[in-house]
C-alpha cells in the first residue's frame, strides 16, 4: 500500500510548481541578504542602492508567489531554513566582502532564472514574467554592484 497516494480529486501541480518554488526561496534568501547588507551599510553612500535591490527582490517574490497560485502550487512551501546567499552575506566581513557576496548570490540567481527558461513544461505566461521582469532584474542588480565595486564611501 502506498502511503504517498493523493488525495481524489487531487491534481499534482508539476514540476513547473516546484521550480517556481526554488526561485521564490532564492528571491527570498535574497531579500534576507539585502537587509542585513542595508543595516551593515548604514551611513554609506550604496545604502540607497542596496535598499531598492532588496525591494526588487521582495517584488520578484510577489510575482512568483502569484504564478505558483495560478499554477495550483502552495507558495508557503517555499519558506524553510536559510538560504547560503544570507549566511554568505552574514559571514563577510568587510564590506567588499559583503558587495562580493551579494553579486555572487546575484550571478547564482541569475544562473537559475536561465536554466527556468530553458525547460519545456514552463508555461508561456511564467516565461514572459521571468523574461520580461525577473532576469532583466538580476541583470541590473550585477550590474549596480559591479559599479559599488571595492568598499563604500560613507555619505557626507
Amino acid at each position: 500500500m502506498n502511503l504517498f497516494l493523493s488525495p481524489p480529486g487531487y491534481d499534482d501541480p508539476g514540476p513547473e510548481v516546484d521550480s517556481l518554488i526554488a526561485l521564490l526561496r532564492s528571491e527570498l534568501a535574497a531579500a534576507e541578504a539585502y537587509s542585513q547588507a542595508v543595516g551593515r551599510f548604514a551611513g554609506h553612500s550604496c545604502q540607497d542602492r542596496l535598499r531598492r535591490i532588496w525591494r526588487e527582490h521582495e517584488t520578484a517574490a510577489a510575482v512568483l508567489r502569484n504564478h505558483i497560485c495560478n499554477l495550483g502550487g502552495d507558495p508557503d512551501e517555499a519558506s524553510g531554513p536559510p538560504d547560503t546567499f544570507a549566511a554568505s552575506v552574514a559571514g563577510a566581513a568587510s564590506p567588499a566582502g559583503l558587495l562580493a557576496a551579494l553579486r555572487q548570490g546575484e550571478e547564482r540567481g541569475l544562473a537559475d532564472y536561465e536554466a527556468v527558461l530553458r525547460a519545456e513544461e514552463m508555461p508561456a505566461e511564467c516565461r514572459f514574467a521571468v523574461r520580461g521582469e525577473l532576469l532583466p532584474r538580476r541583470h541590473e542588480h550585477i550590474d549596480v554592484l559591479a559599479d559599488l565595486g571595492g568598499s563604500p564611501r560613507p555619505k557626507g
